[in-house]
């Protein structure tokens, strides 16, 4: 996330990565004689924002909690510049817009993880330009010039991968809930662009076939973004479907977590522990009261229609959010819902308790590979911890993605987005066979 100009002593200003900025002292404390809405960019850099007794005049985000300490990035332009909200300590939110020819500001728009990527391409980008960096890149497509597809939005994620003669660019939607995405590649000697092409992939086959050997069980998919996937558009059940026969049911809700959501409220009723109570007693009420505040009215109408004496499988798929979040992981022997042993044994044994038949399969978080935030936690205890009350408690099976999904430092770029979710067809269809093949070795 960076511009290059001169600084001060008439030098080359390098451009800064995302980890860089993540590294670099704050220059102040921004307080109510600031704005952050000024026509004139805040010098480049990193800011603190105070609590509500210091707030710096300005427009926020209207889900952004004024009570927690937050952190801005602003990064240069000239007339046009952006800024990155999010919370200092421990929370999850991040929130990006743009101040474009010294105008009013676009409205603020939340994207997630936004640390894993590069940089945020100015009107000093272009692009058409031959990349010099891979990796995923935020975009303004009204800003930074260059030829984009039809179809694109104002905010885009742009995923560049090559060497040499030959580099690919894959762009998708970042602020819509149906995600689309193109890709188009370079080779020389063209020394161009080829044109885009839409590559989105919101047709799977039905399992229609007999002789699969899960035709006619149904298969009911916990989860969080991973698992949602992009709106109804790409998703790893729906692969897990084709692959095994069986009829894959998908209620993740990106954003959630095995435990309580301390970080994010609005997402708690979501959360394992929360729907394990309202699908055994069929009471909804915080759903019903927090759907519509995090835009999951949809996932929880489908929630509401399933019978849980009809489940054959129960997949369960958290840990991301819980490591992203620093949930306590716990122990063995916890019982309580705030720590991650005790949330999954929780959920598990109200399930069991209602529905005795239901058989749970436990799937563990894959590797996040180079994940850069502020006190960076492994992904591998929450693994561990799925692992050891699979195997040390409740004797079900586990498909142990942190172990055996493939995804590192060195093939990231082929199956991830963004550090963390899945690229569009290929990304998701490659971990709903992992986990269609580990459904079908251990039933």
């Amino acid at each position: 996330m960076s511009r290059s100009n001169r600084d001060s002593s008439g030098g080359i200003r390098k451009e800064l990565s995302a980890y860089e900025y993540s590294s670099m002292p704050y220059i102040k404390t921004l307080n109510a004689v600031d704005t952050i809405d000024g026509t004139v960019p805040l010098t480049q850099g990193k800011y603190v924002i105070g609590s509500t007794t210091a707030l710096p005049q300005g427009a926020f985000p209207v889900d952004y909690d004024a009570t927690k300490i937050g952190s801005l990035i602003s990064i240069g332009g000239t007339a046009d510049y952006t800024q990155i909200l999010s919370y200092r300590y421990g929370t999850s939110g991040f929130w990006i817009r743009t101040h474009k020819n010294a105008t009013v500001p676009y409205a603020w728009k939340r994207i997630d993880n936004i640390a894993y990527y590069k940089k945020t391409m100015t009107e000093l980008d272009n692009i058409d330009t031959l990349p010099t960096l891979e990796g995923s890149f935020i975009v303004n497509t009204t800003i930074t010039p260059g030829t984009y597809p039809i179809g694109i939005t104002l905010y885009a994620v742009m995923t560049v991968n090559g060497s040499g003669n030959y580099w690919t660019q894959t762009i998708s939607n970042r602020d819509v809930s149906v995600t689309r995405q193109w890709v188009r590649n370079w080779y020389n000697p063209s020394l161009a662009y080829s044109p885009w092409v839409e590559t989105t992939n919101p047709e799977v086959p039905e399992p229609v076939d007999p002789s699969q050997p899960l035709y006619g069980k149904t298969v009911l998919f916990f989860g969080d973004s991973i698992i949602q996937g992009a709106g109804g558009l790409d998703n790893i059940p729906q692969y897990v479907s084709v692959r095994t026969g069986a009829t894959c049911i998908n209620v993740g809700v990106g954003g959630t977590q095995m435990a309580q959501h301390v970080a994010a409220p609005d997402y708690d009723p979501f959360s394992f522990y929360a729907l394990a109570d309202a699908f055994t007693t069929d009471v909804w009420t915080n759903q019903d009261l927090k759907a519509p505040v995090i835009g999951k009215e949809d996932i929880l109408a489908l929630m509401k229609t399933i019978d849980l004496s009809t489940v054959d499988f129960i997949m369960v798929a958290y840990g991301q959010n819980d490591r992203s979040n620093e949930v306590p992981v716990g122990v063995l022997s916890d019982t309580t819902t705030d720590k991650f042993y005790g949330a999954l044994k929780y959920g598990m044994e109200a399930i069991w308790n209602t529905y005795p038949n239901v058989q749970f399969i436990l799937v563990t978080p894959y590797h996040r590979p180079k994940v850069y935030v502020e006190g960076e936690l492994t992904i591998e205890p929450y693994a561990d911890a799925i692992v050891d009350v699979a195997e040390n408690l409740y004797y079900v099976p586990v498909i142990d993605l942190f172990r055996t999904a493939g995804i590192n430092d060195f093939t990231k770029l082929t199956y991830l987005e963004d550090g963390l979710h899945p690229k569009i067809a290929f990304g998701y269809e490659y971990l709903g066979n992992k986990i269609g093949g580990g459904l079908l070795a251990v039933i």
